[in-house]
């Protein structure tokens, strides 16, 4: 998952099939799967409506978008195990945010999490 994704996710507006990106350009889904192609555009809102339904706070998401940026599969790193322990590092600092805003479901949404992130 892109971090630009992750900032943008709230943006996508379903009911109204518009979608408001972080710079306040708005455009409607025809207009976005005409600019990006139809799987984009329709993907990004499917994506988006989950992502939402796991009502992540801005917290949880600035820390998942670092540990996003520090996928060691991004690109070859001199030192990748480094990189993966501080990956886990914020992943463990995630799991941590989520355990106060979502209480014993917290290790579900990590999965749920972890399942937007692969797709």
């Amino acid at each position: 998952m892109d971090v630009w994704f992750l900032a943008a996710h709230r943006g996508f507006h379903e009911q109204l099939q518009i979608f408001f990106a972080p710079n306040k350009d708005c455009q409607t889904r025809a207009e976005l799967c005409r600019s990006f192609g139809i799987t984009w555009g329709d993907g990004s809102f499917r994506l988006s409506r989950r992502l939402q339904k796991l009502d992540l706070t801005s917290h949880e998401v600035m820390v998942l978008s670092a540990a996003c940026l520090l996928s060691s599969d991004r690109c070859e790193l001199n030192a990748a195990k480094q990189v993966d322990d501080i990956q886990w590092s914020l992943i463990n600092c995630l799991l941590h945010l989520l355990r106060h805003s979502h209480g014993a479901c917290a290790p579900l949404v990590l999965a749920r999490v972890v399942a937007c992130m692969a797709e």
